[in-house]
């Protein structure tokens, strides 16, 4: 028996780039919020200095 080779394929597409781009946008978003500020945490990746696409 042969093992399945498996690929993920992170980060392959376009669709996957805009996806992760947004996904970070909403975390900041929600971690801004007063009711979270005693869990915020410094932003580890990709940094707080990253604002464009």
């Amino acid at each position: 028996m042969v093992d399945p080779i498996i690929t993920f394929n992170y980060m392959d597409t376009d669709q996957d780039k805009n996806e992760m781009r947004e996904g970070i946008r909403l975390n900041r978003e929600i971690c801004a919020q007063p009711a979270f500020q005693s869990f915020a945490g410094k932003e580890l990746s990709p940094g707080e200095g990253v604002q464009k696409d």
